[in-house]
């Protein structure tokens, strides 16, 4: 109870914003994830600053990394990071990780996570662009296959602010966020169909 007063306080901006957003509705406990990302885009387009005190430790880059190594650990899976050739993406702001375990080469995962104008404001997601199955033949690209199964690509899209010099960091809601989406795409990239 004692802690009440500072829920709240946390809540009311949340609530004003579902307010405005959809009216006198009430504010439900599963509006709370999607209006503190509303929130946070918001603040971050406004003031151009990150206000969690976490975010200095927390550049893109090492939470992939950081990514890699929990789930080099937990399922033996790691990223490697690859060169995109000339049309194989969508934008230039995508980066491609390759994904193997012990055994080789089992997914690929392009990641496209900051924002940028003409890209839809939406929470983040993770798509699959060709599942994991079974074929009996495959040919000498990236379609190759593993065990009679094809290769998945998974695309992972997120609204991340654009990093004002040549490092961006991601406030904690988008370290979650990201391991969040990160899980998902693992769990279409290493289940066979």
């Amino acid at each position: 109870m004692a802690n009440r007063p500072f829920a709240e306080a946390d809540l009311n901006p949340l609530r004003d914003d579902k307010y405005q957003f959809e009216g006198s509705a009430p504010f439900q406990v599963w509006d709370r994830t999607f209006y503190q990302w509303r929130y946070e885009r918001f603040h971050q387009h406004k003031h151009n600053l990150y206000s969690d005190p976490l975010s200095p430790y927390f550049s893109v880059g090492t939470v992939i990394q950081g990514l890699s190594r929990l789930f080099t650990r937990l399922h033996g899976i790691r990223f490697v990071p690859k060169e995109t050739r000339p049309g194989e993406v969508w934008h230039e702001d995508v980066r491609r990780l390759d994904v193997f375990d012990e055994g080789g080469h089992i997914g690929i995962m392009y990641c496209d996570i900051f924002q940028r104008p003409g890209k839809e404001l939406a929470p983040p997601a993770h798509y699959t662009i060709r599942c994991s199955r079974k074929v009996e033949e495959h040919d000498d690209d990236d379609a190759v296959t593993r065990d009679g199964y094809q290769l998945p690509i998974i695309a992972l899209l997120c609204d991340f602010s654009r990093p004002h010099s040549h490092i961006s960091f991601l406030s904690w809601s988008e370290v979650e966020t990201l391991f969040h989406e990160m899980g998902h795409a693992m769990h279409c990239i290493s289940s066979p169909i």
